[in-house]
């Protein structure tokens, strides 16, 4: 009866979200003021420590009432009283819904926090909700691969408050690295040094919520950040990340961009939430040193409302095959409507020179 309970709710979710979806709320794309960027402190989380308690020195040196404000205001804003049942329902048989280590963590963080755990389980879900990416891969001359990416999102104020880069170590040596946010225990942006970086798109197909929250009744299915991180964690190469970021269910439908440390491997992996849509490789499309994509399938014209793909390409083309690295990347991404009211940040990466992984706020009036 309790199943039942839950797929009855999904259509006062449905009519719950349905003034939440889309960008044109919260992205503003003309005539915006840009303040000058802010380097994002970076903490250490150690693989070594229980699920539980591995994220309590991160909250402690953060601050659990400052993590604590940060996560009600952006809840104050988000969290429809129509979906209070079914997330209470979903903690209260949360191994049921969420994987291990995930589901310790996500009580360890509301212990720490003095959180309620729904609150920290819905705001962990939140991404398949709604958001606004342009991930770029390119390739230098020498065959260099960088990654890069600015995450928009709405309540993007709040968020930009709360970035951070995480260092997951093992013996107090990095396995992978990510940009996230605070009391977030996903991944939407990685690197797995010497071996392979990952980025998150959003991917606008059906009702996204709707379909998130029927598909954690299937144990299969992985929120996309949860599997990022496993993927980070246990795969050490391009292709063999591919391949398990291609085969596993999805609660939510994505786009997934990997890059890789040897010439050629870039890729956009557009998913359904079951089974992938297209498998796009750097060397297939028409520039053959870079891919990119925003949140429209590639194959499709994006909306003239929302053209970043086209502001981006223009931008790439505009610095040159010889002329790329971190710098003008980051310069391509910061050209009006790829950046936007909405970006909270841009993050660099690159798996064969880890050392670069850094992230800026981007302060946008």
């Amino acid at each position: 009866m309790k199943l039942l309970h839950l797929l009855c709710f999904v259509v006062s979710v449905h009519l719950a979200f349905t003034s939440f979806m889309g960008y044109e709320p919260w992205m503003n794309q003309q005539n915006i003021k840009v303040l000058p960027d802010i380097p994002v402190a970076v903490y250490n989380v150690s693989l070594n420590d229980p699920p539980k308690t591995r994220w309590n020195g991160l909250i402690q040196s953060f601050g659990p009432a400052k993590a604590k404000q940060l996560l009600d205001t952006v809840l104050q804003r988000i969290f429809p009283k129509e979906v209070r049942p079914i997330i209470d329902l979903i903690t209260s048989r949360l191994d049921d819904y969420i994987a291990q280590p995930f589901a310790d963590e996500l009580r360890g963080l509301a212990e720490i926090m003095e959180a309620d755990l729904g609150d920290i389980v819905f705001a962990n879900l939140m991404y398949e909700m709604t958001a606004g990416c342009t991930s770029i891969v390119v390739q230098d001359p020498q065959g260099n691969i960088f990654h890069a990416r600015n995450l928009d999102f709405p309540f993007n104020d709040v968020l930009r408050n709360g970035t951070v880069i995480i260092n997951f170590q093992d013996q107090q040596k990095t396995v992978y690295s990510a940009v996230t946010y605070i009391a977030y225990i996903g991944i939407l942006t990685g690197q797995r040094p010497n071996g392979f970086t990952i980025t998150v798109d959003e991917r606008e197909e059906g009702v996204r919520i709707l379909s998130g929250l029927i598909a954690l009744v299937d144990r299969k299915a992985s929120p996309i950040s949860f599997l990022t991180r496993e993927v980070l964690e246990q795969q050490n190469n391009f292709e063999s990340a591919v391949k398990q970021l291609t085969d596993r269910d999805l609660v939510a439908p994505c786009y997934i961009i990997v890059g890789g440390i040897s010439p050629g491997e870039g890729v956009v992996i557009t998913r359904n939430r079951l089974v992938p849509s297209d498998v796009w490789r750097m060397n297939q499309t028409d520039y053959k040193w870079f891919i990119l994509e925003t949140n429209y399938d590639h194959w499709n014209t994006p909306p003239t409302w929302d053209d970043r793909r086209d502001a981006a390409i223009k931008a790439l083309n505009m610095v040159g095959q010889a002329n790329i690295s971190p710098k003008t990347l980051y310069q391509a991404l910061s050209v009006n409507l790829v950046l936007n009211s909405g970006t909270t940040y841009t993050a660099l990466t690159s798996a064969g020179h880890p050392e670069i992984f850094s992230a800026w706020v981007r302060q946008i009036q």
